[in-house]
């Protein structure tokens, strides 16, 4: 049965491990003086050749991991040129647990799950490779050795045959597998990183979502330190803060419908989307965000009847194609996509944008002039 990707590299460095682990209790008993004279020179010859034939078997998992970590330094650099943070973030993840020997997470990132995608498809065939040409080369060596031990014994070289059977069976013997670290602290760390990783505008000092945290960061320190033992905890207030916090310090309409605190009111006005956004904001608002079914519901109500040409939302994937973010920052959850869409195939260039159009329907647009668009306000905290 195919193992599963998550368990490498664990299992490549462990498999490296076996086939060097007999070398060094042979080269150990050797230098303890148990065997000496020609039969020693001869096993010393044998122990290099031997080591330099399992470093050769296993050099295409090597070569394998350090192409992934290639990839993905690559993909994070140009991130990190982009300014493209959630980018950096999943790629600096992955090369983590590649090089830090720790369970591979698959990506969210379309890139970084693309990369992972090769390697995995690529992992069972190299492994079974190596594992068979290690085993071949092994199975050689053993030999090599039995046949040294009947050669002592029929001279009644005892204790030498006895130091040879050793190395015999410390070559035959697998070490136990390593069990994965399972501690609070690398829990913490990867739901850390999987924060700032799905919800990049807490990286901004100057935004309103850092500034929530911090401060309920410090709540928590002082009326509910409990809360802080759960290995998920700053993943799940990162999620809270980022989900509560629309823009805000406009002046409100005063027909304007709220759920949940937050403000909607759709406006019938031809304009592209890169208008509409501006239109928003000097409101004191955005362009809508849509995180639940609910608010879906409550928005495709503002719009009047019979207008199907599509009313612009606050999301776009015009920084990377196929990754969709609302205009916070956070990754697109809820979703309400027409049949077929996103398809990015307009006549009008690449579909960046998102409308609502008949039925409520999610598509993808260029930015072109619609029917019109949806703005959100929350009043500003006392």
């Amino acid at each position: 049965m195919m193992e599963s990707f998550l368990s490498f590299p664990r299992r490549a460095i462990q498999a490296r491990r076996r086939g060097c682990w007999a070398t060094g209790f042979l080269i150990a008993a050797m230098a303890s003086g148990i065997i000496h004279g020609e039969e020693t020179e001869d096993l010393q010859k044998w122990e290099v050749t031997h080591s330099a034939e399992v470093t050769a078997a296993r050099k295409p998992v090597a070569d394998l991991v350090e192409s992934c970590a290639s990839h993905l330094e690559k993909y994070r650099d140009a991130a990190q040129q982009e300014g493209d943070l959630e980018g950096v973030l999943a790629a600096r993840t992955a090369l983590d647990q590649l090089r830090g020997n720790e369970t591979m997470t698959p990506s969210e990132d379309p890139e970084v799950a693309r990369i992972q995608k090769i390697y995995t498809s690529t992992l069972e065939k190299v492994v079974a490779e190596t594992d068979a040409a290690v085993a071949k080369v092994n199975a050689a060596y053993a030999e090599r050795l039995r046949a040294l031990v009947v050669r002592l014994t029929k001279a009644g070289e005892i204790e030498k045959a006895s130091a040879a059977k050793e190395r015999l069976d410390a070559l035959e013997t697998e070490p136990p597998a390593e069990a994965a670290p399972t501690s609070d602290l690398e829990a913490i760390t990867t739901w850390r990183k999987r924060a700032f990783e799905d919800f990049p505008i807490l990286l901004n000092r100057n935004s309103a979502e850092h500034r929530t945290m911090a401060a309920r960061i410090k709540e928590l320190e002082s009326n509910s330190p409990e809360v802080l033992e759960n290995p998920k905890w700053f993943y799940d207030l990162a999620k809270q803060v980022c989900s509560e916090t629309p823009a805000s310090g406009g002046q409100i309409p005063e027909d304007a419908k709220s759920l949940n605190g937050v403000f909607y009111r759709a406006y019938r006005e031809k304009c592209k989307w890169t208008e509409a956004k501006e239109k928003c904001e000097k409101l004191g608002g955005r362009l809508a965000i849509i995180r639940s079914a609910e608010i879906q519901a409550l928005i495709n109500s503002l719009r009047q009847p019979g207008n199907n040409d599509g009313w612009w939302l606050g999301a776009t994937d015009e920084r990377r194609e196929g990754r969709w973010v609302w205009l916070d920052r956070t990754r697109m959850r809820y979703e309400n996509w027409d049949k077929d869409e996103p398809g990015n195939l307009g006549p009008d260039g690449e579909e960046d944008y998102l409308t609502m159009h008949l039925g409520g329907k999610w598509n993808d647009c260029a930015n072109i002039v619609a029917d019109g668009y949806v703005c959100e306000w929350t009043p500003p905290e006392d």
